[in-house]
């Protein structure tokens, strides 16, 4: 059991599992802030994709008025 027990404390007190645990901390914070992004982001989008529906199913509609008169 003592064998286990070093084993298991010599690798948590390397220097590669502190630095394996700071770059998976750092990806968390990179994809959080991404994540964040996106949601802020999202209603501007939402919007600019509405307005281009409705410009494009305008645009349509008035082609087909055209085409049928």
């Amino acid at each position: 059991m003592d064998q286990l027990s070093n084993l298991l404390k010599s690798a948590f007190e390397s220097p590669e599992f502190f630095q394996k645990v700071d770059e998976i901390q750092k990806s968390l914070y990179q994809n959080d802030a991404v994540l964040k992004s996106l949601i802020l982001l999202f209603p501007a989008l939402k919007k600019t994709f509405s307005a281009q529906k409705r410009k494009a199913s305008t645009t349509i509609k008035q082609f087909l008025r055209i085409r049928v008169d």
